[in-house]
């Protein structure tokens, strides 16, 4: 791992909506850039899949990829939709959301 890419340790996103914006467009930037996926992951596919998910959820997803590597996954926007529609059916079935 490297240190300016893994943001599960600084700032939590809060609730608020603009900054989850900002923090997913700044992650997919990252992960086309110095993730190595080469600007194969369309963010706005991404922000529509993630729509009404908890941003932990969201960026829980876009770790797994990111714990996969740019070899392993040759579709990286339909991988991360498709884990972001399990999420989904996850927090549908589960008890709601899960607050700390």
């Amino acid at each position: 791992g490297d240190c300016e890419g893994d943001t599960r340790k600084s700032q939590p996103a809060g609730k608020d909506p603009a900054a989850i914006d900002k923090e997913l467009r700044r992650r997919v930037h990252w992960l086309n850039t110095d993730g190595g996926f080469g600007n194969d992951i369309f963010y706005a596919k991404v922000a529509e899949a993630a729509a009404g998910l908890s941003p932990d959820a969201v960026f829980e997803v876009l770790d797994r990829l990111w714990d996969k590597g740019a070899g392993e996954i040759r579709d990286p926007t339909a991988w991360v939709c498709m884990g972001l529609a399990k999420e989904r059916r996850r927090a549908g079935a589960g008890s709601g959301e899960q607050e700390p």
